[in-house]
């Protein structure tokens, strides 16, 4: 979604806590270019402003909170310095006199509990696709996941050792990591509707997974347990990769739910969001994978049995992303679950084909 903003309101309050907090004389016109848990704005800024345009995102309470925006700040204010790392987003922080009661180092504190955070814009395109955007987001990624390691969890602030547990309830699978809540919530707005059929279809399929990825994932722990443990994105998928118009990597997006993690948590993920639809073949499919996973291991080392564990990260990660959306959910929520339809689509795509898929990576990906 892309425009001017219609609430005149929203646009407002926005202008004075922009010209409260940064060094704005006079906001410029703002466009709305993102809908969704987060909104982000493009400011075109006036003079004195540093930059003629900026990123403006607005954050829902909940969705990262300050733990996260304090370690976005964190990491990102490590890896810009870097040369090497001209892909990561540049966090403005506020310029306000001291004692301004909302200004924090990592952006402003909205009245209802949202964040508002300022970046400096960089022009960029959507994912199209193509296999050289392809091979560009294994080649970024491969950089980034080399760098994180070298940041210490221990040195970003002591509210981020909160976020550690989001990964680490990924991947255990902790028995709070199940549906039911959310089970009771919607089966009592859905009451007798024909709904009911397909939510319950779709509730015990998702508890079945569940089952049996802590089962499958047990079988592993050893192994798993020698895999070193580093600072990981978690939130890699193409709408937060921007691309130049060469169809390199410009920009990777939303930093604030970085925490701490395997690396293969992020690779399963990317792989998963950039490579699975249901609607392909495994073959193709594997194709793309192929291309990702050896641009990324051009770049970075991939753990001792990560082709057997990519396909089980994978279903990790689409779990992971329905519970953190059931959990959003609000009282308007479909009982039909249609919010969460090509999650659990793809996650039954993988449970049909995983097995062909990870044989075909492991042909494809082989010395």
């Amino acid at each position: 979604m892309a425009g001017h903003l219609r609430d005149a309101a929203l646009e407002g309050k926005l202008r004075r806590s922009l010209i409260s907090a940064y060094p704005l004389d006079e906001v410029g016109q703002i466009e709305q270019v993102h809908d969704g848990n987060n909104r982000v704005y493009r400011l075109k800024c006036r003079a004195p402003a540093p930059y003629d345009q900026m990123a403006v995102k607005l954050s829902k309470p909940g969705s990262g909170g300050i733990a996260g925006k304090l370690a976005e700040k964190t990491i990102l204010d490590y890896l810009y310095h870097d040369p090497a790392f001209p892909f990561v987003p540049r966090l403005l922080a506020p310029t306000a006199e001291p004692g301004h009661a909302r200004c924090q180092p990592w952006g402003v504190l909205w009245d209802d509990g949202a964040l508002l955070t300022c970046y400096r814009w960089v022009e960029a395109q959507r994912y199209r696709g193509s296999g050289q955007q392809l091979v560009q987001v294994g080649k970024r990624y491969g950089q980034l996941q080399q760098a994180l390691p070298a940041i210490n969890p221990a040195a970003l602030p002591p509210a981020h050792h909160r976020l550690s547990r989001a990964a680490d309830g990924r991947l255990q699978l902790a028995e709070d990591f199940t549906f039911s809540a959310f089970n009771a919530f919607i089966k009592s707005r859905a009451g007798g509707c024909a709904a009911s059929a397909m939510l319950n279809l779709n509730l015990a399929f998702l508890e079945q997974e569940v089952a049996d990825l802590r089962e499958g994932l047990d079988q592993h722990k050893r192994r798993i347990e020698c895999w070193s443990r580093c600072l990981i994105h978690q939130e890699l998928s193409p709408s937060n990769f921007g691309f130049a118009h060469d169809d390199s990597v410009s920009i990777i997006f939303d930093f604030d739910s970085i925490s701490d993690g395997f690396p293969l948590q992020d690779t399963a993920w990317l792989c998963a969001t950039f490579c699975v639809d249901y609607r392909k073949l495994p073959g193709e499919v594997a194709r793309s994978a192929t291309v990702l996973l050896s641009s990324i291991r051009s770049q970075a080392a991939m753990p001792d049995g990560w082709q057997e564990l990519l396909i089980p990260f994978m279903r990790l990660g689409y779990l992971a992303a329905i519970h953190r959306k059931l959990r959003l959910a609000h009282g308007g929520v479909d009982p039909r679950l249609g919010f969460v339809k090509e999650d659990i689509l793809c996650l039954q795509w993988l449970r049909r084909h995983g097995g062909e898929l990870a044989l075909s990576i492991c042909r494809g990906t082989a010395p």
